[in-house]
């Protein structure tokens, strides 16, 4: 076991969440549904922790561009666990790669990246840090 300590955490304090209580209401994104597991206020803002399903409610038009665009967060750190689903991601250079149920990936801080198709059935909990980041798209992002 390792000494070596991560410097400047902010107090922490315990924080639940529960599944049957949990809310998914809009967010970055119009074409998904965001619910916050707790995690900005139990870091005191150092991370966040969400689940991210697919909007029924929203649909494009077929002119319209169905990913995210290529687009970097200014996170230090980003990682995701896919719940359900599956998900076609490109991160930087990278080949578009398929994530499916119990896969995960993590995006290197600031890499580009865009998310070019989810099913129906896609669920991801994403955690990120710090927990209000600002998020620059590069490509033309309609929904996502």
């Amino acid at each position: 076991m390792s000494d070596q300590r991560l410097n400047g955490w902010n107090p922490q304090k315990t924080v639940y969440t529960y599944a049957k209580d949990r809310k998914f209401e809009t967010g970055l994104r119009k074409g998904g549904l965001y619910a916050d597991l707790g995690l900005a206020e139990a870091t005191g803002g150092q991370f966040h922790g969400e689940i991210i399903k697919k909007n029924p409610d929203y649909s494009v038009t077929d002119e319209e561009k169905t990913t995210t665009g290529m687009h970097r967060h200014q996170y230090d750190l980003q990682f995701n666990y896919v719940l359900s689903g599956e998900i076609d991601l490109v991160i930087e250079e990278e080949e578009e790669t398929t994530f499916r149920a119990g896969d995960t990936y993590f995006i290197p801080s600031r890499a580009l990246h865009d998310e070019t198709r989810v099913t129906e059935d896609f669920r991801v909990m994403q955690i990120y840090g710090p927990a209000k980041a600002e998020t620059l798209t590069v490509g033309q992002a309609v929904g996502g």
